[in-house]
């Protein structure tokens, strides 16, 4: 099992954690892909941006979770739309569903 030397954020920290214990996650943006563990001196969550020299240390031995691509958020204007079509039975079963 590896073991990942990290620094904490809060505390400052040098703490030997295993590969289990740090998430990867990498974005569709560069500048969104961070990585994450729990400090093992002060039990606080650190999230740090993972640049590419990052992501190419640590891919092979911690868990990795990729995010192709993140939506923008539904607006209120196209919930109403969607409860109003409803409403008015303009959609039905057979098209929700594709």
């Amino acid at each position: 099992m590896a073991t990942i030397i990290v620094t904490c954020k809060y505390c400052r920290e040098d703490c030997s954690i295993s590969a289990e214990e740090v998430v990867l996650v990498i974005h569709e943006d560069p500048e969104e892909s961070f990585y994450s563990f729990m400090c093992t001196a002060c039990k606080q969550y650190n999230k740090k941006q993972a640049d590419e020299d990052t992501i190419s240390l640590i891919e092979g031995c911690v868990t990795v979770t990729t995010v192709a691509h993140m939506p923008q958020p539904i607006t209120s204007e196209e919930v109403e739309s969607f409860a109003n079509d409803l409403a008015d039975g303009a959609l039905m079963w057979e098209e929700l569903e594709e």
